[in-house]
């Protein structure tokens, strides 16, 4: 894989097509889940994978029930989490 390069992904079948290409035969990859709302410690995720990994992946899920306002219970902002 080319270094340095970005390669937007948008579904699980372009995923299986990259891999069957062979493009990323023998390629370490490191990968950064994220919930979408990226910030300074994602960026630092991004950094020590780059370390460790050939490719680094960056995977973006923006859960619908959690930001989707018609998926809220009314009342809800969706600004807040739940307390652990």
């Amino acid at each position: 894989p080319q270094r340095g390069g970005l390669r937007l992904v948008r579904s699980i079948d372009e995923w299986r097509q990259l891999q069957r290409s062979g493009e990323l035969a023998a390629a370490r990859v490191g990968l950064v889940p994220t919930m979408g709302a990226l910030h300074a410690g994602h960026l630092r995720l991004v950094e020590m994978a780059r370390e460790a990994s050939d490719v680094v992946v960056a995977s973006v899920f923006v859960n619908p029930k959690q930001f989707n306002k018609a998926a809220r219970p009314a009342g809800a902002s969706g600004t807040t989490r739940p307390r652990r």
